[in-house]
């Protein structure tokens, strides 16, 4: 479906079941942090349209249902169906162009390739957010996530306190942000989660 080797394309499904007409593609996830909906799910999109290359053959499968189950957070599973026409769209289309984006992206990686040096590759392919960011394993070390934070946390011009400092200040919130403007606090609270999780990763 995506235009990839056969080997780059991976991933587990904890149960495939076809019932009838329908493919039944079940994905299990058993942490209490984040809920997941199935709608619009890509990740069970790819699993979809893996599960549909080995079991399309096996009988006339008309629609396609994936299930996410969250046990450690709600009792009901999340369920959304399309049809077979629908799901091979997404994945000739949208999900090939992704994918084909990020093959483009790899190959001009190497500038004794002729490519990009690596701020230029960076600035141009590492987008960070929230959402994008939260799973990825490698927001510990990535440059783009970490000038994120930099430029966050210093975006009104001051230095950030040492440790030491924060000893002096007694609770007092520091005069640079006593005067910020509520515009750019709400730009600020908005990126606490991503700035959290690259501190924790």
């Amino acid at each position: 479906w995506l235009g990839v080797p056969r080997d780059s394309a991976r991933g587990t499904a904890d149960a495939i079941a076809v019932v009838g007409t329908e493919l039944q593609v079940h994905d299990l996830k058993t942490g209490m942090g984040v809920e997941v909906d199935a709608e619009g799910n890509e990740q069970m999109m790819l699993y979809a349209g893996g599960a549909l290359l080995e079991y399309q053959d096996l009988a006339d499968i008309q629609t396609v249902r994936m299930v996410i189950h969250q046990p450690r957070i709600k009792k009901a599973p999340s369920e959304w169906a399309i049809s077979v026409d629908e799901l091979k769209a997404w994945l000739t289309g949208r999900a090939r162009s992704g994918a084909v984006s990020v093959i483009n992206a790899e190959a001009i990686r190497s500038p004794d390739q002729g490519g990009m040096t690596g701020t230029e590759w960076e600035q141009t392919f590492l987008r960070p957010t929230e959402k994008g960011c939260r799973f990825c394993k490698a927001k510990a070390t990535c440059p783009a996530l970490r000038d994120e934070v930099a430029s966050t946390v210093d975006s009104t011009g001051f230095t950030p306190a040492t440790p030491d400092e924060f000893a002096t200040i007694d609770g007092a919130t520091p005069a640079a942000l006593q005067h910020a403007e509520s515009a750019w606090l709400s730009a600020a609270l908005s990126k606490v989660d991503l700035i959290e999780d690259w501190c924790k990763a």
